[in-house]
């Protein structure tokens, strides 16, 4: 250690040495450079001036350019005036009484001269603002390439700092050996004591193990049977969680799908119109009964049908006499909230014979189930409307029975004098209703199947974590068998010539505690040699290190 530490000083010297001549080298360029910098500002300082009156210069003729087109702006407007006021005299009186043309084309000459003095003023001023900003552009990109320089000589200045900085390094180190020296002497003393106290207990281990061997042959026995089971029962488990497991999540997607439809469709049944004001009215509109899309039922698959013949009134409010109905519409007016349809009950109406319809059509009356005191009013709005398959059998019965109009499935409308359908359309109140119903019913089915598959799932992670528990219990006493077994074998072996090994134990541990002492001595040597030097650099001058 002797000769490492006075090797490492003697590198630690000369890269001392070296480190100071690059220093002086660094300095003596930084001051070279820093010359170069001040001459080079001295520079653009004097070219300041220069580059100002060029910018100067242009702003000048430039607004001469300015003027000089408004003069001749004003130039021309005069002659155009001049021009028309001629005009006009010479036809009242035949003679001109304005300024004399050839006066206005000497003014205009001695305009474009200005003009062109002026130009050519304005393009020399160009020139020396052009060369101005060429030769402040060169000056700039010296002066930043002189700045580099001084930061290159700064750093290299840095190195002395980077050396002390590794001394001091030296220095803790050499204090963590002497340390971690005293902690190793404590610890051979420590192993020494203990050396000597396992030679007396180490017949005793021995025979107390050759008991214990016995009793664990016999309590392993059964052991890797009980892990197989546990295991087998813990793979059956897992597979049943992750079936679980993806119907659940399968469950839930399509959950959360229906759940997102039923508030689709819901929010296409939120009013904004008149209708809304009427729902929101309350107790100030006695009689209101509801929306008509919900008071309604229509068989399955005729919704788009009955929301066509219907029109309008599939998407009215329903009220139980003419009286609310006008009291509805006053207070439409009075909120100034909008129009809305109203379908009122309790109304009376006498159905004339309606003619019998043929096979495959029905009346869409028959489709719908209502209130009691809505039945007259639907069935005056459906008057003579069947239903029927498609377009032909529409046809087909109107051509029969003209006095009868028929809807189709898909909500065509024929009759004698009038025929409306075509491409899809918005779905009516009704026919949103009804979707919003199915999918309710198939949201809450949805919603049960859920739960039920979270309880199993439950039950499977309670079954889960049951036989990950047990595996783990058996596993655990399986490896404290055989590690016991393994530690007795291991004892037996050592335990025979441990009581041999210790008094050679206590002679190795003697004299490394020796050679630790020494060690340590010689550490403490040098970590002083080395706190002189780290003294004596820490209060050496550097007050000529560059700071650029």
């Amino acid at each position: 250690d002797l000769v490492a530490m006075r090797a490492t000083l003697e590198q630690e010297v000369a890269d001392e040495t070296a480190v100071r001549e690059r220093r002086s080298i660094v300095e003596r360029d930084l001051a070279e450079l820093t010359a170069r910098e001040e001459a080079l500002e001295r520079e653009v300082a004097a070219d300041a001036p220069r580059l100002a009156r060029a910018q100067e210069l242009w702003y000048r003729l430039s607004s001469l350019r300015e003027r000089f087109r408004g003069t001749a702006s004003l130039a021309a407007e005069r002659q155009r005036s001049l021009a028309a006021a001629q005009a006009e005299d010479e036809a009242r009186v035949g003679a001109a009484d304005g300024r004399d043309p050839e006066a206005l084309e000497a003014e205009a000459a001695a305009a474009r001269e200005e003009h062109a003095g002026l130009a050519t003023e304005l393009e020399t001023g160009r020139a020396a603002l052009a060369h101005a900003e060429a030769l402040r552009a060169a000056r700039e990109a010296e002066l930043v390439e002189e700045e580099q320089r001084v930061a290159a000589a700064a750093r290299a200045a840095a190195d002395r700092r980077e050396g002390l900085a590794r001394l001091t390094g030296q220095v803790a180190a050499a204090r963590s050996r002497v340390t971690a020296g005293e902690e190793e002497i404590e610890r051979l003393a420590r192993s020494l004591e203990a050396a000597r106290e396992r030679a007396t207990a180490a017949h005793r281990d021995y025979v107390a193990l050759e008991t214990q061997v016995a009793d664990l042959d016999q309590g392993e026995m059964g052991l890797d049977e009980q892990y197989e089971q546990a295991t087998k029962a813990l793979a059956a488990a897992e597979a049943d969680l992750n079936a679980l497991q993806a119907e659940e999540r399968e469950a839930e997607r399509d959950r959360s799908a229906l759940a997102a439809r039923v508030e689709a469709l819901q929010l296409g049944l939120t009013r904004k119109d008149g209708s809304g004001a009427l729902l929101a009215a309350g107790d100030r509109l006695p009689g209101l009964l509801g929306p008509v899309a919900e008071l309604v039922d229509v068989r399955d698959g005729w919704e788009v049908a009955i929301a066509v013949a219907l029109g309008g009134a599939a998407d009215a409010i329903a009220v139980t006499s003419l009286e609310s109905a006008t009291s509805a519409l006053r207070l439409l007016k009075d909120d100034d909230a909008g129009r809305a349809g109203v379908l009122v009950g309790g109304a009376h109406y006498d159905a004339p014979a309606w003619p019998a319809l043929p096979s495959g059509a029905s009346y869409a009356i028959d489709l719908v189930t209502s209130p009691d005191e809505l039945r007259p009013a639907l069935t005056a709005l459906l008057e003579r409307v069947a239903v029927v398959a498609d377009i032909e059998a529409g046809r087909d019965l109107v051509q029969a029975l003209p006095s009868v109009r028929a809807v189709t499935r898909d909500g065509d409308l024929l009759g004698t004098g009038w025929v409306v359908g075509g491409s899809a359309k918005p779905p009516s109140l009704l026919e949103v209703q009804a979707a919003v119903v199915d999918a309710t019913e198939r949201l809450r089915e949805a919603t049960h199947g859920c739960e039920r598959l979270r309880f199993e799932l439950g039950a499977a992670q309670e079954r889960r974590a049951a036989a990950v528990t047990e595996v783990e219990s058996t596993l655990s006493r399986l490896h404290e068998s055989d590690a016991r077994m393994a530690a007795v074998a291991e004892q037996l072996a050592h335990l025979g010539s441990a009581a041999r090994a210790t008094a050679g134990e206590a002679e190795r541990l003697g004299q490394a505690r020796e050679q630790a002492v020494t060690a340590r001595e010689q550490d403490r040597v040098a970590l002083s040699a080395l706190e002189e030097r780290l003294a004596a650099a820490e209060v050496a001058p550097d007050d000529d290190e560059p700071t650029g």
